[in-house]
């Protein structure tokens, strides 16, 4: 005799409330073409209240690089350029992280509008040339965005 268990499925549907997906970085690369840019790849779709560039924290070998500004992709938002003011180069160390105690947010579109968390993200430094490349990012969704 088989025993079906029932997980709190009722009509082929779950029971309780949807879980809730919190925005989470998938991934933050400098790749060649865009070495003043770090693109950062969420979990899911993102936005800001307004300008957040004065509450991101970017390192280079441990010492602060200013952000320009900080762009999403005009038809993916999970997509985020950040734009610094110099460009990175090949070898260098590279660390980000989002301040969540200025007047601005940085959170998932959409409802719920969870904050994305206030923390330090490795960034892939996949530049081959020594040098500084060309600017790829600029204001406007640059061609930086893939």
């Amino acid at each position: 005799m088989k025993f079906g268990l029932n997980f709190g499925l009722f009509g082929g549907e779950p029971s309780g409330p949807s879980p809730v997906i919190l925005p989470a970085v998938l991934s933050s690369v400098i790749e060649d073409g865009q070495a003043d840019g770090i693109l950062v790849q969420w979990n899911i779709s993102m936005g800001m209240s307004c300008d957040i560039k004065n509450q991101i924290n970017v390192l280079v070998d441990g010492h602060v690089e200013h952000v320009t500004s900080v762009e999403f992709h005009p038809h993916d938002r999970s997509k985020m350029g950040i734009i610094l003011v110099h460009a990175v180069t090949a070898g260098q160390t590279v660390t980000w992280a989002y301040d969540d105690t200025g007047h601005c947010d940085l959170h998932q579109d959409g409802v719920p509008t969870n904050e994305a968390d206030n923390q330090t993200y490795d960034v892939t430094n996949n530049l081959s040339s020594p040098t500084p490349s060309t600017r790829a990012f600029s204001s406007g969704y640059a061609i930086g965005f893939k």
